[in-house]
């Protein structure tokens, strides 16, 4: 939709890196311009509140406090709401991997309302598992 800010923020640079060549196909001047849809939760504690309309940040689970040589953060959980409108955490919190790793259900429900921002969760809200479909088989 034209005229709204959104971004995919996650810790690892390696999606970021796959879903920009997927998109620009290599092309310079595509990724220069596809690029900003991109984003680490690094410096988010810059950012000024309701910088984006719409922030999609993949594996929530491995937020942290804070990251080395963000000297303004705090929290990344809280840096993610107060950076958009519109919030949506991708989270397993089987997956964390070190103890650094805060990203949470009841860290998100924490911050949130922190901000006055609401949280939107149920069984239609959840990814399912489907590898039990059958490609091709009908």
């Amino acid at each position: 939709m034209k005229g709204y800010n959104a971004a995919y923020c996650t810790k690892n640079n390696a999606p970021r890196n796959a879903y920009l060549n997927l998109l620009s196909k290599s092309d310079l001047k595509k990724q220069i311009n596809i690029k900003t849809l991109f984003r680490s939760p690094f410096g988010l504690s810059n950012c000024p509140s309701n910088f984006y309309d719409c922030l999609i940040v993949d594996e929530a689970h491995r937020l942290v406090k804070k990251m080395y040589r963000d000297w303004n953060g705090k929290n990344q959980v809280a840096e993610c709401i107060n950076a958009s409108l519109f919030t949506v955490f991708l989270i397993d919190e089987d997956q964390r991997i070190t103890t650094k790793d805060i990203g949470s259900v009841n860290e998100i429900k924490k911050y949130a309302a922190e901000y006055n921002s609401s949280v939107i969760m149920g069984d239609y809200t959840k990814l399912t598992d489907s590898s039990n479909i059958k490609v091709g088989t009908f």
